[in-house]
């Protein structure tokens, strides 16, 4: 398994998820500088930005508030700065406060800054994450409890309507991923009330409960969630993550298969699509040394996966290494392995990256193994990356075949 991204990480990226609400961190600047950058880069909000765009974007972003306390707050008590900080926030904002190791560690009655504050409305403190625990799980914890203080009473459960589950901000292009995901939805009458996490606001959150059903896209971020979610009598169906033409086929029937819908009008857009593609990709397939070629893979299960099941399906690829991020469940892990047997591949398990011709994982990772030499093609499958995609780059769905195709081929 490979490290990433903290628990912390993933409780800021939760709040920030939401589209009217901040995270406020109470801690010294260090904790806070790659929030604001992940923040920042991934959910851009362009209200919120600074006018001067050459300015800090550590010290001038208004993206995770923080109390900046110093070594001596830690002694003396830094409560007064984060009262200071809660109040200049405006009134109307919904706040969540979460706190830095150091100030966590330190016990600082963070309830007596926010009664301090004179800013007690909407502002909520949430419970301290596994710090050395992974993203996916500070992400479900911190996301479950600001679910749980968003929501009302249960009105009435809304036909045909779903919450998607697992999905964040932290998905590559996640804007783009859920464009295409609604409109299919919607082609076969079913409507998204909430993608918690990824863009949707409080007042979707609120409602969320009269959903008809949650699909759980990527478990590892949302097995907490989906289990508030039970006591209101909402239940949840695993549908997985749509790599490639035939999985997002798949993963459309199936749902359509949950409510008695037919998914002929979206199965007939990917078929067109595919067909479409195929020309492309035979034509530029043509003297390529794509095909019996090997790559490596890292990252979330729900992600890798699919991702190596379509690579070796679609493309003929060969994997050489299959790397999980912490998280994984033993359930996913057995599912990779069986599939790993299938293709003839189980010691691709025991492996760390290796030389390959592509190198699939963040785009950090996969900048770098390039840069090194350790694959010819890194290709960026999620974040964090060293670029800002200016155009969709999603790898989900019909619309993330073009961008694989693209990044495997043309290089």
């Amino acid at each position: 398994m490979r490290n990433g991204p903290d628990a912390l990480t993933g409780a800021v990226l939760a709040v920030e998820g939401i589209s009217d609400a901040k995270a406020v961190m109470h801690g010294p600047t260090g904790c806070r500088k790659n929030m604001v950058c992940f923040s920042r880069r991934y959910f851009t909000r362009v209200a919120s930005e600074p006018k001067d765009v050459f300015d800090s974007f550590i010290s001038q972003s208004d993206r995770v508030p923080y109390s900046d306390v110093s070594s001596m707050d830690l002694i003396t008590g830094g409560c007064a700065k984060l009262a200071e900080t809660i109040g200049e926030q405006p009134s109307d904002e919904t706040v969540f406060v979460i706190g830095a190791p150091s100030t966590i560690v330190n016990g600082d009655p963070m309830e007596s800054a926010v009664e301090k504050s004179g800013h007690t409305e909407g502002v909520y403190i949430l419970d301290a994450p596994e710090l050395s625990g992974p993203m996916c799980k500070g992400f479900d914890h911190a996301l479950t409890q600001a679910v749980s203080l968003l929501v009302r009473d249960r009105r009435e459960v809304r036909k045909d309507s779903v919450n998607l589950l697992g999905l964040n901000i932290w998905t590559k292009s996640w804007e783009a991923v859920l464009e295409e995901l609604r409109e299919m939805l919607s082609k076969i009458g079913i409507i998204v009330l909430c993608v918690p996490g990824a863009g949707s606001s409080c007042a979707e959150i609120a409602s969320s409960v009269d959903a008809e059903m949650n699909l759980i896209m990527a478990p590892e971020y949302c097995s907490e969630l989906s289990k508030f979610y039970a006591e209101f009598g909402i239940r949840s169906e695993q549908v997985g993550i749509p790599i490639g033409f035939e999985g997002t086929r798949k993963w459309i029937s199936e749902i359509a298969g949950l409510f008695g819908k037919d998914p002929s009008p979206v199965i007939e857009d990917i078929d067109c699509r595919e067909r479409s593609c195929a020309a492309d990709l035979n034509a530029a397939r043509f003297g390529h040394p794509l095909r019996g070629s090997s790559f490596c893979i890292e990252g979330d299960a729900s992600l890798v996966i699919p991702m190596t099941e379509w690579m070796y399906s679609y493309l003929s690829v060969i994997p050489d290494a299959v790397m999980l991020s912490y998280g994984a469940s033993d359930e996913q892990k057995a599912v990779l392995a069986e599939m790993l047997e299938g293709m003839g591949c189980s010691d691709a398990l025991t492996k760390g990256p290796v030389d390959c011709e592509f190198y699939l994982s963040d785009g950090v990772d996969a900048k770098h193994m390039e840069a090194v030499g350790l694959c010819n093609k890194g290709v960026a499958i999620s974040n964090p990356q060293p670029i800002k995609d200016f155009r969709p780059a999603q790898v989900i769905g019909c619309g993330g075949v073009l961008y694989l195709l693209d990044c495997l081929i043309n290089y």
